[in-house]
């Protein structure tokens, strides 16, 4: 079975696409956290306020490990974590059914 004028013809496709943002994976307060001999020792915890009232409180938690400088990672971590993405969705319809189940 072939279709290959048919499939790439204007008038036998329908298509559409959209753009947006995605805040499934976006975090707007991060804590840091270190733990010494298994007990928790310290903590630092930093906000984005301006994206906390565009979009809510999202907290992601992170262990810090053997780092000592906590202000810092939880400052880099903030940034990469609240960056919101676009994402693009495109969706594609055959007019005609046997194009369609075409792989």
């Amino acid at each position: 079975m072939s279709f290959p004028a048919l499939l790439f013809r204007a008038n036998a496709i329908r298509s559409g696409s959209t753009y947006g943002e995605s805040t499934e994976k976006v975090f707007t307060t991060v804590t840091i956290e270190i733990y010494n001999k298994e007990q928790f020792a310290s903590s630092v915890t930093k906000e984005n306020l301006t994206l906390i009232k565009q979009i809510g409180r999202m907290h992601k938690v992170i262990d810090a490990g053997e780092e000592k400088n906590l202000s810092d990672i939880a400052s880099k971590q903030l940034t990469e974590l609240s960056k919101i993405p676009w994402t693009r969705s495109v969706t594609v319809v055959h007019n005609d059914p046997k194009a369609g189940n075409t792989r």
